[in-house]
């Protein structure tokens, strides 16, 4: 679970309209796809985490016209996550524990977070995140994505032309 949520820091996530300074500029989404790609309109990861599943992948939206490259890029971004740089890990890893911060500054997120984890997991987890974090590696966060490719992932495409899309059993050789 926790490699995921690191990989899903690193990718990030990224709109073509967003000002140019509030972009993350250090996330995948920013620097390999929209950097990269003009019909990209946005392009991230989306990240949920139960207490016995969950569900994480990446998600693109542009123009329809381009669905065949969107699919490349979301191919080509996961397998990239099996190559990680320690910077990249690190500054992924730092932004992450930044959120969690300040997602509990304010005393009532903090208190509800921990009825959360003691109704989840029967005791207090938030006060070890970072050190969760700070124990995740790229070789780990490899793991996990081949874990969660190896099930039968998920497609959903929406909009125009969805015909022209590569087949379920085409995207799915793709990534293993």
């Amino acid at each position: 679970m926790v490699s995921l949520q690191v990989a899903n820091a690193l990718i990030g996530n990224s709109n073509a309209w967003a000002l140019q300074n509030k972009r993350p500029t250090h996330t995948r989404s920013f620097k390999n796809v929209l950097c990269e790609h003009n019909f990209v309109d946005s392009f991230g990861s989306i990240n949920m985490n139960f207490s016995d599943s969950g569900l994480w992948g990446l998600l693109v939206s542009g123009q329809a016209a381009n669905g065949n490259e969107m699919v490349n890029l979301l191919c080509q971004e996961l397998d990239g996550l099996r190559t990680i740089s320690d910077l990249e890990l690190e500054t992924a890893k730092n932004t992450l524990k930044i959120q969690i911060t300040l997602g509990l500054e304010r005393s009532c997120d903090r208190l509800n977070e921990t009825l959360q984890n003691l109704r989840t997991y029967g005791r207090v987890l938030h006060t070890e995140y970072a050190t969760s974090i700070d124990a995740v590696s790229s070789e780990s966060i490899a793991d996990a994505v081949n874990k969660a490719l190896s099930s039968n992932p998920t497609f959903v495409a929406m909009g125009g032309d969805v015909g022209v899309l590569p087949g379920f059993e085409s995207l799915q050789s793709r990534l293993r």
